[in-house]
């Protein structure tokens, strides 16, 4: 019965380790496929007190690379004093429009990723535990506030690589959104 629980226990985090899920990128049928501006805001995160967080740093580099205009996290953060705001992903969709109206950029990038401890027993008894990391990016239309494109992801490890993996799935889903509006 033993080497039952701990066989099974093996399988469970084995699947979960092996198979994060593949990032579900939506993109509204109003992105506009032209180079667009964007202001990345620091993620949020929930569940962990994270000191060395740097995930929209990373997302920053990879949306240079997908051919966004990105603006410098320092002139961000002088226009959220000039408003008065604090530099989370909480504001208003007034508020998001004058962040965008003053940086001039078409689109505020938002992040969160959430760190849960799940146990592996059958009904949540018993078993071990096992961490699932979460994270989602919302690319907003600063004039309509109207999400442009939302990305999902959970990993069981490897956190590292959450962040390149949503990257690379929305980029590609953007060149075959460009290819398809072309066409």
């Amino acid at each position: 019965m033993k080497s039952k629980n701990i066989l099974l226990i093996i399988m469970l985090v084995m699947l979960l380790n092996s198979c994060a899920t593949k990032p579900k990128v939506i993109i509204s049928s109003n992105f506009k496929t032209k180079r667009a501006k964007i202001a990345i805001l620091p993620f949020s995160c929930v569940g962990k007190k994270d000191t060395n967080f740097n995930e929209s740093d990373k997302l920053t580099t990879y949306c240079i690379e997908m051919g966004f205009i990105v603006v410098e996290r320092t002139r961000l953060q002088e226009v959220f004093e000039e408003l008065n705001l604090e530099l989370t992903g909480a504001l208003s969709r007034n508020n998001i429009n004058k962040v965008g109206n003053i940086l001039g950029v078409d689109i505020i990038v938002f992040g969160n990723r959430e760190y849960r401890t799940v146990s592996s027993g059958c009904m949540g008894g018993g078993g071990s535990e096992i961490k699932l990391i979460s994270q989602t990016i919302r690319f907003v239309d600063v004039a309509t506030g109207v999400v442009m494109i939302s990305a999902y992801s959970e990993a069981g490890s490897q956190p590292e690589r959450i962040t390149r993996q949503m990257a690379l799935v929305i980029k590609d889903r953007i060149l075959l959104y460009i290819d398809l509006k072309g066409k």
